[in-house]
């Protein structure tokens, strides 16, 4: 995907909203662009029936839409999703789908945690500080087992350096030191 993409459908007169990033998609080439570079933000909050209706009514692709419909029901592998998405238009290289199949193959191996980890690791590289916050809070309180693990200080200091991005420096220097003191009792 170096240089530039034609748009190769209809622009949208009315935009998707992607809640997570805050982010309006004007056309099929938008929505390729960012579920092929925001693996981790994909879930039920983007792959919806109201993108089924946006994609039939504002890009024109109804036969995209059916095809995607019967997916969202028993919605589990991402790749489901994609792959007719990105087919529609050929928007991959044969390159950039064996790196995609690659990466998907790797997100399926991990964890639900570390996931969950990495989706607010790409809000932070969004700028989209609370949601990261909000994602790194909710997974130290689902995984209170975890507290003397590697995992926890990693979640800790990545949730240090959101606080730190909102000027919430008290925050952030507490995280900080909580992180430290988990790889310090590790390493006894």
């Amino acid at each position: 995907m170096s240089g530039y993409i034609l748009c190769q459908t209809k622009k949208a007169e009315r935009p998707y909203f992607i809640e997570n990033i805050s982010t309006n998609i004007y056309s099929i080439e938008e929505l390729c662009y960012y579920l092929y570079h925001n693996l981790y933000l994909i879930d039920a909050s983007v792959i919806n029936e109201e993108l089924c209706m946006w994609i039939q009514q504002e890009l024109e692709l109804p036969k995209l839409a059916a095809k995607l419909r019967p997916k969202l029901q028993n919605y589990t592998n991402a790749e489901d999703v994609l792959y007719p998405i990105f087919k529609e238009i050929n928007y991959l290289t044969y390159e950039e789908l064996k790196n995609l199949n690659s990466r998907m193959a790797l997100l399926n191996q991990e964890s639900p945690a570390l996931r969950q980890k990495r989706k607010g690791d790409c809000l932070v590289e969004n700028r989209m500080y609370v949601n990261a916050i909000q994602v790194y809070q909710k997974l130290l309180e689902q995984n209170p087992d975890s507290e003397r693990t590697d995992f926890a200080a990693d979640v800790l200091y990545n949730l240090g350096c959101a606080y730190s991005y909102l000027f919430q420096m008290e925050k952030a220097l507490e995280c900080f030191w909580v992180s430290y003191e988990k790889a310090s009792l590790r390493q006894h």
